[in-house]
């Protein structure tokens, strides 16, 4: 929380970015240049903006008490340009109970193209349970990988493991 600005005044949310204590979402460039690199696109330059989510009401968790006029997250938008152009945007309105402002979450994806593509999971996927899930189930797959830099794209399909993972694992 510390790296979004959570529990931050306004002022020292700008003083945090300006020192590079307040991140933002860790990776959001890199994941523009590996989404390009998928696509076998090269990505001219990215911009990004920081801002701060004011709360309006008070919210808590166990770490943090946030009042109305403070900072209760980061919301963290990316654009990635190729030939001059948006190509690839991002946003992560990361907060702590964005419920108690009415906020309804969820991870969205929108790609145009033929056909155009519009998916919502409804609630977003948690980032610390998903990022485990996927550390976790991509072992053998990392284990079986070719020595050297691998990146998502060099990897198999992300999928979840059942049963017994030595029987994914590839032995020399």
């Amino acid at each position: 929380m510390k790296t979004q600005g959570v529990g931050t005044t306004p002022e020292e949310f700008k003083k945090g970015l300006e020192e590079g204590t307040i991140v933002g979402h860790i990776g959001f460039t890199e994941s523009i240049y590996l989404i390009a690199s998928a696509m076998g696109l090269t990505v001219d330059r990215v911009e990004q903006t920081k801002e701060p989510i004011i709360s309006n009401v008070y919210r808590e968790t166990p770490v943090v008490k946030v009042e109305p006029g403070m900072v209760a997250g980061c919301k963290h938008c990316a654009k990635g340009y190729v030939n001059g152009e948006v190509f690839i945007e991002l946003e992560h309105p990361q907060q702590i109970h964005p419920e108690q402002e009415g906020v309804e979450t969820g991870d969205y994806i929108l790609i145009e193209g033929t056909p155009n593509i519009n998916l919502t999971i409804k609630p977003e996927i948690p980032g610390g349970i998903g990022t485990i899930a996927m550390a976790v189930n991509m072992i053998p797959a990392v284990i079986n990988a070719k020595p050297g830099l691998t990146t998502m794209k060099d990897l198999p399909v992300p999928a979840s493991i059942m049963g017994d993972v030595r029987r994914l694992v590839v032995a020399e």
